[in-house]
């Protein structure tokens, strides 16, 4: 299948053996990124889409083009594998940002931040502005040589993290697939008639962010049926893990290993060029 769109990452942490041994740290920090602001899916002045409206609606806006609903499918992230609506999670809650260069991406490690009840007041994470509980990254790039598929890459917390934010305490864990849905009912709603054509989602988990990172969307056609084999990867928060696993293995395992869910998607551009032929 022709590359034909854009290669999206958002993330929000990688695991042990991806990125490096820092503290979470959610500032920009060498400049490879814009400041989207309050999930408003800016970059450099433009929309990126993340239908933030009133309306409530978890869906891409069909009025996007391919590089704007690339941008803002990751930008849904903590809504869709949540399961978790505008009213339990503002969007004044999430901060977006965009990086255009990759190596920057892997060193985000942006975590989920919760009042200090405990404690002098303020927020539970390193150097995050008061308000913001959550954060998401977004790094754009043209598809190249080691995937011959467009593909979005998303990253987010699982919905038991997002549960531990006041308001969204009844997160019910989403999948990859609930995502890869969006993006093709974004593409029918380009077509000028429906297709009879289909996009089938295949989830192929993996066990470590190493796995993740080097894995890419495949696709296998037969008939008019396009599958899109599709890394994903859910970790357990630490306590969950605790609890089934013991705390001997804890020395080996990075705080942010845990509670994190990874996707790897069919971009809007490939699932489009599938679904009109093109």
């Amino acid at each position: 299948m022709k590359s034909t769109g854009w290669a999206v990452i958002l993330g929000l942490s990688l695991l042990s053996g991806c990125g490096d041994d820092n503290d979470k740290e959610p500032d920009d920090k060498d400049g490879g990124g814009q400041d989207a602001g309050n999930n408003d899916g800016n970059s450099g002045g433009e929309d990126a889409g993340n239908n933030s409206s009133g309306d409530g609606i978890i869906a891409l806006d069909p009025s996007d083009d391919v590089e704007a609903a690339a941008n803002s499918i990751c930008a849904l992230a903590p809504w869709v594998l949540g399961k978790l609506t505008k009213e339990e999670l503002p969007s004044s809650k999430i901060t977006h940002k965009i990086r255009t260069e990759q190596s920057v991406f892997v060193e985000d490690k942006p975590p989920v931040c919760v009042d200090d009840a405990d404690g002098g007041g303020g927020m539970l994470c390193d150097e995050q502005p008061t308000g913001a509980t959550v954060f998401t990254y977004v790094y754009v790039g043209e598809a190249d040589a080691a995937s011959a598929v467009d593909q979005v890459w998303c990253k987010s917390e699982n919905y038991s993290d997002l549960a531990r934010i006041p308001g969204a305490e009844g997160a019910k864990r989403g999948e990859c697939a609930d995502m890869h849905a969006l993006i093709v009912s974004w593409a029918e709603a380009q077509l000028e008639e429906p297709s009879k054509r289909k996009i089938v989602y295949e989830a192929a988990p993996k066990e470590r962010g190493s796995e993740w990172v080097i894995a890419m969307v495949e696709t296998r056609q037969e008939g008019d049926t396009l599958t899109a084999s599709s890394p994903e990867l859910y970790v357990d928060t630490k306590e969950i893990y605790v609890a089934a696993n013991g705390t001997d293995a804890l020395p080996f395992v990075r705080d942010d290993f845990f509670g994190n869910h990874y996707c790897k998607l069919l971009s809007p551009a490939a699932a489009l060029a599938w679904l009109s032929g093109k």
